[in-house]
Formats: C-alpha cells, structure tokens, sequence
C-alpha cells in the first residue's frame, strides 16, 4: 500500500494540475454560499483575470460585488458580461441591468453611460431609450415645475421619448413625457421671447445689441412652431390612447 506522504503528494500534484481559474471559481463559489461577498467576489476577479471568457463568472462577480456594496464594481461586471453576448437584445438588457444599479439611487446619471451602450447594441431597446428620455428630462427641469428649463436636455429627452413612439406608437407614458418635456421646452422660449423684447425695446440706437434681439426671437418663434406641432401630434395620439384606458 502507498504510505501516507505518497499519497500526500499525489494529491499535491493533482492540485497543482488542475486550472488556476477553476481552483479560484470554486473557491468564490464557497465564499459566496457563506455570505462573504467581499472574499467572493476577490476569488471571482482572480479567475476572470486568468480566463475572462466565463459569462456565470461574471454574473457571479456582479453579484457579489453588488453585495457588497460595491455598485460601480457590480456594473462594470455586468457591462463585461454583456461584451461577451452576441445576441443584440441580451447585450442591451445586460447594460441596462447594470444602468439599474444606479436609475433608484442619488446616482442616477451614472445610468446614461449603460443605457447608450444598450440602445447602440439594439436601437429598438424601448425600455432604454425610456429611461435615457427620463434622465435628459430631470436634468432639462421638466420634472419640478419651479426648476429652471435647460433646452439642450429638453431637446434630447423629446428625441428619446420620439425613438419610443416610433417603436411603441399608442404607448401613452412615453406620449405623456414628451408632452411634459414639450410644455416645459414652450414655457422657457415664451420666456426667453419676453426677454429679447424687452432687451429690443431697451437697444435704442445698439444696432448689435438690437440685431442680436431680432435674431433670438426669430429662432425662438421657429422653434415654437416646431414644438407646437409636435405637441398637437402628442396630443392627437393620445386622445385615442386616453379613450382606449377608460
């Protein structure tokens, strides 16, 4: 019979033979059982560090980083896992999980980066293009009544919320939030209109000044129109979505 320390050494040996990357997995995988997330998810990066092609791996470091109240680490991790998915719609719901790590949190436009790179992996992902409208919406004022609009957010937030009616025509909570975005986008040109007159008014002989006036209320007035008939256009398409519901 083998004595002892030959037994003891081929069990070395088979150790030392067998993957590093394995020995590591498992190895998270029993830390993970016992709630040491931290530990987990420190075995899990030493096996993705040596073999990164290991989607459940990913999963599993996302996790456990997530945990362990690391966000930003979970994300990553499941922004790596989404780079290994070839099916477009599963690489977009992989970036927008890890865009909902942060949507319900005071951290909310670490999202936007997530969501860019699920509707670039499937421009018909609605649910992504929804959330990229609500994030330009608060940030443009249309949220909080009393908040100052910013028309550059306003503008993207009304091409989101259009990228979603194009997919889901008779959706009414994207037809509700452009409608919202829109009004919020009037109240600040009206606004911006009273002002230029006003500095017309004061120009008298500023032939710059007066010039300059002209000119932004001119754009103004043209972006009016353009707003005005796409808020009859909202409004038209939600009457019928508003009957459907009662």
């Amino acid at each position: 019979m083998p004595s002892q320390k030959a037994l003891a050494i081929v069990a070395l040996l088979a150790a030392c033979s067998r993957d590093p990357a394995i020995v590591h997995k498992e190895a998270g995988d029993g830390l993970l059982a016992s709630s040491d997330f931290k530990g987990a998810a420190a075995e899990y990066a030493q096996s993705l560090a040596l073999a990164p092609a290991q989607p459940q791996v990913w999963e599993k470091l996302a996790f456990a980083k997530l945990k362990a109240g690391d966000r930003d680490g979970a994300a990553e991790a499941l922004a790596k896992h989404a780079e290994l998915e070839t099916t477009p719609a599963r690489k977009a719901e992989d970036y927008r999980n890890a865009a909902g790590i942060y949507l319900q949190t005071p951290d909310q436009d670490k999202a936007e980066r997530f969501l860019l790179e699920a509707v670039k992996a499937d421009p018909s992902d609605a649910a992504s293009l929804a959330w990229l409208g609500e994030l330009a919406s608060v940030r443009g004022g249309a949220r909080v009544q009393a908040a100052p609009a910013v028309p550059a957010e306003l503008d993207k937030a009304i091409g989101y919320y259009g990228r979603v009616i194009a997919i889901h025509p008779e959706q009414r909570a994207a037809l509700g939030n452009r409608r919202i975005a829109i009004v919020k986008y009037l109240g600040a040109l009206e606004d911006d209109r009273a002002a230029q007159t006003a500095r017309l008014k004061r120009a008298g002989k500023d032939a710059a000044a007066a010039a300059d006036a002209k000119d932004r209320i001119a754009k103004a007035e043209a972006k009016k129109a353009e707003l005005d008939a796409l808020l009859g256009d909202t409004n038209a398409k939600l009457a019928p979505a508003r009957k459907a519901a009662r």
